[in-house]
């Protein structure tokens, strides 16, 4: 299809939208200075109160109660504390300690004295306490406090971080005129923004014997910022509005109305599309002659209407094609599924053993199978393996690798044999270059007695004394990677009441969103949580414990297993 050559793109000259946008950026400019002066101001006359307030009470402390005589009665009593006894704080056994001080529990004491002083102040702050300082300990321990219900009574005490406790202690400019006060100001998680100011009381020989420290909450700061910038904030919006007005009367003419007609034009063609009318010239017919931008999606729209009918009967052949090949699969996956044995209890009419296995393909074929079977009545054959591949040519290779296990199952009694001639097949015509992991046993069901060889495949898990652990058997090579390759068989030798787990790997391997694999510990202890169940509830236990570990992860490889109980001789032979 031509290309028609694009006009000069000037939609962006003749709009006016920068004018709103540095409106709105200058607004907000201007409102985060207002609230920063304005936040700064607040917060310097609550430092001036309390620090006015700090001094103020520090003076009448000092010179209306004996509160250094307080202070070193106190101290005396908790410096003689040990450890154990001082971590009793806020405890009613830990107040006993000082109930002996004449200065705390009598009645117009010291203890009173400063704490009536400290009420008097606090008319404009939130609390007034007079503290000693263990610098040692980094601990306030309390003289008096001007609130019920906090860490006040006399000795009791709590670890301050360092800051301002370390400040007062070196404090030394006395000048008397509160321009010294130390403070900090601060936004407490619970309390919002408040200031804590402080100042040290003096004993008779000029020595700091304690501290005045007040804090003052800046209730109201957040709601006075709040006003402020709903303020200016109707400002910005009202010359915002106006400035938009302007500027979208402009733009209606120039962009809304060309939008609208293609949007409607839009709705047509899709309406059109679906009702099946045969029309081609939808946006070809639209009258848009704007010379910018608009014009150009118009002359792009025409274009791929033009395109999408052309290439509509090339998308309803691959949709009924990608239909075919859904349909494939999915009878591709029922046969394979009707290749494994599905019935359980498998032979009701043995008693000496309880088997049960499943598969749960990954996609809607899989390349895992699991296989069992009677050779003759005492012997049973078991098979578990993963083909390398998966979809459709894993599910083929599976089905002839199934095939020739059996069949070879049949000649011969070794299953070392069976491996090697199950092998050689394979390699004699494996153009993919395909492979299947195998575990192979069979049962002598008289004497519990399995001879197993392993073909690359993972351990199988054994259950003795009521506990489920791996067997680290002997691993051959694959089937089907190496023509003339040989398996070792060994033997094992089930009691009554043990059990044989085998798998693929996709149980190990299945993976969770952080990409961490389920494992064989955690396949191990999901095995020993249902040792005691039967077969198919023990495979329903682990799927659970996979399923739980992966969440709402897709699985990347199909998940097999197979359990088998050994319970020894039949009941018939019993009863002879």
């Amino acid at each position: 299809m031509q290309q028609k050559s694009k006009k000069p793109k000037r939609l962006a000259a003749r709009t006016v939208w920068f004018a709103v946008i540095s409106s709105v950026v200058l607004g907000l400019a201007c409102l985060c200075t207002g609230l920063a002066v304005f936040r700064s101001d607040v917060e310097k006359e609550a430092i001036y109160r309390a620090c006015d307030t700090t001094l103020r009470a520090a003076t009448a402390a000092a010179y209306a109660a004996d509160t250094a005589g307080l202070a070193g009665d106190v101290m005396g009593v908790y410096e003689s504390l040990t450890p154990e006894q001082r971590s009793l704080t806020g405890t009613e056994e830990y107040r006993r300690f000082y109930e002996p001080l004449e200065s705390v529990s009598a009645a117009g004491g010291a203890h009173e004295e400063l704490v009536n002083i400290l009420r008097n102040y606090t008319v404009n702050v939130a609390r007034l306490s007079i503290v000693a300082y263990d610098a040692e300990r980094g601990a306030l321990v309390f003289l008096a406090d001007s609130r019920e219900g906090e860490p006040s009574y006399p000795g009791e005490w709590q670890t301050v971080p360092d800051g301002l406790m370390t400040k007062l202690v070196e404090f030394t400019d006395f000048d008397g005129d509160g321009g010294n006060t130390l403070y900090e100001f601060r936004n407490d998680a619970d309390r919002g923004a408040m200031c804590i100011a402080g100042y040290p009381i003096l004993d008779e020989n000029n020595e700091k014997c304690a501290y005045v420290l007040t804090e003052l909450h800046v209730r109201n700061l957040n709601t006075r910022l709040l006003r402020f910038a709903n303020r200016v904030a109707t400002v910005i919006l009202a010359s915002t509005l106006l400035i938009s007005l302007l500027v979208g009367l402009r733009m209606k003419k120039t962009v809304a109305d060309p939008i609208n007609a293609i949007a409607d034009t839009a709705t047509t063609y899709v309406q059109d599309r679906k009702n099946g009318v045969d029309r081609s010239d939808h946006f070809s017919s639209l009258n848009i002659h704007t010379g910018d931008e608009l014009e150009n999606l118009t002359d792009v729209m025409a274009e791929m209407e033009q395109d999408l009918i052309e290439h509509e009967e090339h998308i309803t052949q691959i949709t009924a094609e990608k239909e075919r090949f859904i349909t494939e699969l999915d009878m591709a996956g029922q046969i394979q599924a009707g290749m494994l044995p599905s019935k359980f209890p498998a032979f009701p009419e043995r008693t000496e053993f309880d088997l049960c296995a499943s598969m749960t393909p990954a996609r809607m074929v899989g390349g895992d199978f699991y296989d069992f079977f009677l050779i003759d009545d005492d012997h049973l054959a078991l098979v578990m393996a993963d083909v390398s591949g998966k979809g459709i040519p894993g599910a083929l290779f599976m089905m002839v690798s199934m095939t020739l296990l059996k069949n070879n199952a049949m000649i011969s009694s070794s299953v070392g044999e069976i491996l090697a001639m199950t092998n050689d097949l394979l390699c004699s015509n494996n153009q993919m270059e395909m492979f299947v992991t195998v575990w192979m046993g069979i049962l002598e069901i008289s004497t519990g007695k399995i001879t197993a060889a392993n073909a690359g495949h993972e351990y199988p898990a054994v259950m003795k004394d009521g506990r489920f652990s791996l067997l680290k058997d002997r691993h051959g090579f694959v089937l089907g990677g190496m023509e003339g390759s040989q398996y070792k068989e060994y033997e094992l030798q089930l009691a009554k009441g043990d059990k044989l787990f085998v798998y693929t790997d996709g149980v190990p391997e299945a993976t969770d969103a952080e990409g961490k694999m389920f494992g064989t510990e955690r396949m191990i202890d999901a095995l020993n949580r249902c040792a005691g169940l039967p077969p198919k509830e023990i495979l329903a236990g682990v799927q659970n414990a996979v399923d739980a570990f992966v969440g709402e992860v897709e699985p990347f490889d199909d998940l097999t297993m197979m359990c088998l109980e050994y319970r020894g001789e039949a009941e018939t032979e019993k009863s002879l």
